[in-house]
């Protein structure tokens, strides 16, 4: 997974390049301060390579701005933003705990879940 334009505890790292495996991060590499990246995981604790919550928004009230494309609609729930949590997710009732938790919003992607489209290019099909 690709994300760019982001922030990783504080510093701007540009594009992060996630890669998953049995629902588990298994490498994440950046564009800048990569060393800073590479780091963090050392300093989590338990769970803190695990996907913890997908979240689809789906408020079309809360549209993203043309004008300002790094701004995200409230926390994510504007119509077809996608917000994946990493690690840590007690706060929505889960299981996965860690002392590592960072979310991902994108707003330009396509979700399919079992052969159905649910989002394209970031708005609800």
């Amino acid at each position: 997974m690709v994300c760019s334009g982001e922030t990783f505890f504080g510093r701007q790292v540009g594009t992060l390049v996630y890669t998953f495996g049995n629902g588990c991060i298994t490498s994440v590499e950046s564009q800048h301060h990569n060393d800073y990246v590479q780091s963090v995981p050392g300093i989590q604790t338990e769970d803190k390579d695990r996907i913890g919550e997908l979240n689809l928004g789906a408020s079309p009230g809360l549209p993203n701005l043309p004008k300002y494309p790094e701004s995200v609609p409230y926390f994510g729930y504007g119509d077809g933003v996608i917000r994946l949590s990493l690690g840590d997710n007690q706060e929505s009732g889960g299981d996965v705990i860690s002392s590592y938790h960072h979310w991902l919003f994108l707003t330009d992607a396509t979700l399919k879940a079992d052969g159905k489209t649910l989002t394209e290019r970031g708005k609800l099909a």
